[in-house]
Formats: C-alpha cells, sequence, structure tokens
C-alpha cells in the first residue's frame, strides 16, 4: 500500500500507474501462486459488512444481495474456481 501511495503522489493520482505498482509488487505474485488464499466478491462483501457491524447480526440483507447482484456475482449466480473438487465426507455413501 504504501508503494502504491507513493505512486499515486508522484504521478498526480495516475490510476494506471498505482495499478502497475500494485500488479508487479511481489506481494502481488505471490497471491497468485498455487495454494494461496482467494477471497470472491461475495467473501469481500460478506468481510465487509462484518467490519463495519462489529460482527453483529444482520438483520436485512437485501443491501448485500443488491451489492452482489450489481457487480454479476449474485448468491447462487457467480463462477466458481475450477481447481476446487468436493469430496464427500467420510462414510457417505457414493455413487456405484
Amino acid at each position: 500500500m504504501q508503494r502504491m501511495a507513493q505512486t499515486f503522489q508522484k504521478t498526480d493520482g495516475d490510476i494506471a500507474a498505482v495499478v502497475a505498482t500494485m500488479v508487479h509488487a511481489p506481494e502481488f505474485a505471490d497471491t497468485l501462486k498455487a495454494g494461496a488464499k482467494f477471497k470472491d466478491p461475495l467473501h469481500y462483501a460478506i468481510s465487509a459488512v462484518r467490519l463495519a457491524y462489529d460482527n453483529k447480526v444482520v438483520l436485512n440483507t437485501l443491501p448485500i444481495q443488491n451489492w452482489l447482484n450489481r457487480l454479476a456475482e449474485g448468491l447462487f449466480n457467480h463462477e466458481t474456481r475450477m481447481d476446487i473438487r468436493w469430496s464427500p465426507p467420510p462414510g457417505a455413501a457414493r455413487d456405484r
């Protein structure tokens, strides 16, 4: 973040330069490695709400659903990672 802030100040707010600083940062490259933690837009939205509401119960989830729909990531309407495999729990019946 510090490098991005410095780029923003040096370039008088050139967003392209700031994004270039971000994608060339070693921290960004680390997030692309296999096994790195991945957060999709749904999880980002929920994390933001949890932070804003200090982990209190959210009674009206409609605004959250609207945010996700505006991102084209509505509930049950978003792409999933293809490298995640589902395995039934031990002892569960399997298709034969």
